[in-house]
């Protein structure tokens, strides 16, 4: 049983988001998480496009480690606020969020970013299982 459960769980299918995909996942979890589905952006830092085998390098060489979803997202948050600040007058607040509202399918390193109606971002997703104790795409 996976330390912190107070009872042993079986035959489930778990569900998850993002914050799933972590290693203390499989060390906490172990075999109860086997087998469990969530979604995850579709950042993939094996991908084989060259900003993103570039990005993955340059952050790898400065941290010592590979980057997660989390700093894809956040690199490519900045490069589309450089990209507005260059594309405005005078890079405030509502000139920023104007020219985001009129983003789509931008192709950054963590996948196509759109923004809709509302501000909010619409981006690809994918689904993911705990498999023989690896995370790996469904």
């Amino acid at each position: 049983r996976p330390e912190g459960l107070s009872h042993a769980i079986t035959d489930l299918s778990w569900t998850g988001v993002v914050n799933f995909h972590d290693d203390q996942t499989l060390k906490v979890g172990g075999q109860a998480v086997e087998g469990a589905i969530y979604t995850s952006p579709a950042f993939d830092p094996t991908a084989q496009d060259s900003r993103i085998r570039s990005f993955v390098a340059a952050y790898s060489r400065q941290n010592g480690v590979a980057p997660d979803v989390w700093a894809a997202h956040g690199y490519d948050a900045m490069l589309l606020i450089g990209e507005a600040c260059r594309a405005t007058a005078d890079c405030t607040a509502a000139e920023i969020r104007d020219w985001l509202s009129a983003v789509k399918a931008w192709p950054g390193v963590s996948g196509s970013t759109t923004f809709d109606e509302n501000g909010d971002v619409r981006k690809p997703v994918r689904f993911m299982t705990v498999r023989n104790g690896a995370f790996v795409p469904l």
